[in-house]
């Protein structure tokens, strides 16, 4: 049917942008486009699909019903074992923004190959949660630096303070030396 997308293939898309593969993903994503296939069909399929893994990783009962076809449960499944939920939440607000602009938009197909880029690159970053984690690793680090450069700083400041004590101590015994 004219503006439907293969969901075999909606599912490679998004595979790719997953994978953080670019070229692919627009690629497979011009690949259905020229086939026929309606740009908003397209990514409310993916809004779909993104739901489906979600509920994969939150239940995975749903990979034994039978009432799902065989391509969404295999490739759903191998697909939602590599994602976190953190990841498909930031990947479902990003889709769903660009799902309202896409239909408010005269430039349906431009609109959506930079939404296709969006989440291309949206894999790639960290999630709060990382950030969190290595600002909490980098102040240890500099906790400890600080306290192992205080530490040289304090040997430092004993050894100095030992050389007055020993210089004052030799002054002392020098001047009972020569006034006896």
């Amino acid at each position: 049917m004219l503006g439907l997308a293969d969901r075999g293939n909606i599912f490679d898309l998004m595979d790719a942008i997953l994978n953080g593969d670019a070229r692919t993903a627009l690629k497979i994503y011009n690949k259905i486009y020229q086939a026929g296939a309606d740009v908003v069909m397209i990514f409310d399929e993916m809004l779909k699909i993104t739901h489906f893994l979600t509920q994969l990783k939150i239940s995975s009962k749903i990979k034994d019903d039978v009432f799902i076809p065989e391509l969404e449960r295999t490739k759903g499944k191998e697909m939602s074992e590599r994602i976190s939920i953190p990841v498909l939440g930031r990947f479902w607000q990003v889709l769903f923004q660009g799902y309202q602009e896409l239909r408010q938009s005269i430039h349906a197909f431009l609109v959506s190959e930079m939404i296709i880029i969006r989440l291309l690159f949206l894999s790639d970053l960290p999630s709060p949660q990382d950030l969190i984690r290595k600002i909490k690793n980098y102040e240890n680090k500099m906790d400890q630096y600080l306290s192992k450069q205080n530490l040289d700083r304090v040997k430092l400041k004993i050894r100095e303070e030992m050389k007055n004590a020993i210089k004052k101590e030799n002054n002392f015994a020098d001047r009972q030396k020569k006034n006896p």
